[in-house]
């Protein structure tokens, strides 16, 4: 479909087009093994930048529901190269574990006359989508809505087959040998019944004998079962399957480079784009870069991780700058600095002074001059020199 592999190449584009950096601790990384295998992965031409493997990956993934991440050349425990492969290259060894699970114990890749034998979590990562009724296969976006089409399809044969005189026949006998007399009619009724009924035997030939003659009439394919096909729509598949605004679907700026446009026409856009990015977008790329550090990075130092970054993202430039907006407003009215940042999830470090709650000088009521007073007049410095007319106010004030 279209719409499938143009909702999955819109999250493959946007998700590799993110830089990945790798730390350690805090710090960011900028050569070393690790750096060098992230940018180079493997020599082949579909997979060998870290934005096109990281798309192979992301893709791979959306379509058939699991990623094999293979390293083609390892030193040690440590991987000089790696590939992405397609879950159906393998067959999958297996046996049950005393929890009663089954777990897969080799992969076993055969292609092109050669057989090649991987170990699980050793030379080769299976990274599936998780299946609410497999232990270890994995369930693609997809698959689960084709499953609810399946059903579909099978409510409506079953509706068709419980209600009897419903008109919907697929097939009829006709004879013309004048033997064939009612008692004979329901003999066969009762024999077509006996070895033709049931959804086994749904959208089947069969033939009686006798003289029978079939008869095709009406179409194939239910016209229920069609309508519950065509319920996939574009909206379906695009937005509800893969969460992609179709705002966005068939924009020829995908990846959102074009930066923010405050107010104006775009504003609906940009803000779907924001959306996109936080609720889709980085979900995913959290979840690749967990899969990363715990299967790759690992094996390469200690406190070293990969990650995902969207610090520099001009989609989030606008989630920015509404959250200031909020700190400003939240500020004016008495809210620490400190709690402002705690409060908002502010990219930034908290200050010294930010527990200080802070009041705006620039007027003061008058009925708290009048309130204070003559100790109002105690922290006002006198001037060295007197001022008749200063004073003859204050005076009258008072």
């Amino acid at each position: 479909s279209t719409w499938v592999y143009g909702a999955i190449s819109i999250i493959a584009e946007w998700m590799s087009r993110t830089p990945f950096k790798i730390k350690q601790g805090e710090n960011e990384i900028q050569n070393g093994p690790l750096v060098q295998l992230v940018e180079r992965p493997n020599t082949y031409e579909a997979q060998d930048t870290s934005q096109k493997f990281r798309y192979a990956y992301q893709t791979e993934i959306l379509i058939n529901g699991a990623v094999m991440k293979v390293f083609t050349e390892i030193d040690g425990q440590t991987p000089r190269e790696m590939t992405i492969m397609a879950r159906s290259n393998f067959r999958a060894e297996t046996k049950v574990d005393k929890n009663g699970r089954e777990i897969v114990t080799r992969w076993v890749k055969h292609q092109h006359g050669a057989t090649s034998v991987y170990i699980p979590n050793d030379e080769i990562y299976h990274d599936p989508l998780y299946h609410p009724s497999h232990d270890w296969e994995g369930l693609a976006p997809l698959r689960a809505a084709l499953n609810v089409v399946a059903n579909d399809i099978d409510i409506s044969e079953f509706a068709q087959r419980f209600f009897r005189n419903n008109a919907s026949a697929g097939q009829v006998f006709t004879t013309d040998d004048p033997a064939f007399t009612a008692a004979e009619a329901k003999l066969a009724t009762e024999l077509w019944n006996a070895t033709h009924r049931g959804n086994a035997n749904s959208w089947k030939t069969a033939f009686l004998g006798n003289g029978l003659t079939p008869h095709n009439i009406g179409i194939g394919l239910d016209g229920r079962i069609l309508a519950a096909l065509k319920g996939l729509t574009k909206e379906e598949i695009v937005t509800g399957i893969f969460k992609v605004p179709l705002s966005i679907f068939g924009q020829s700026d995908t990846a959102g480079n074009q930066g923010v446009v405050i107010g104006g026409k775009n504003a609906a856009s940009d803000s779907e784009k924001e959306g996109f990015l936080i609720n889709v977008i980085m979900s995913w790329a959290r979840r690749y870069d967990e899969e990363f550090n715990r299967d790759i990075a690992w094996r390469f130092g200690m406190g070293l991780t990969g990650y995902h970054d969207f610090s520099e993202n001009p989609i989030l430039e606008n989630r920015r700058l509404v959250r200031a907006q909020a700190a400003a407003e939240l500020l004016k009215y008495g809210v620490t600095v400190n709690g402002v940042i705690r409060w908002l999830r502010l990219e930034m470090e908290e200050v010294p002074w930010g527990d200080e709650w802070l009041v705006d000088n620039t007027q003061i009521p008058a009925s708290l001059l009048l309130k204070a007073g003559d100790r109002l007049l105690e922290g006002i410095p006198k001037s060295s020199t007197p001022n008749q007319t200063h004073d003859a106010a204050f005076d009258n004030a008072r």
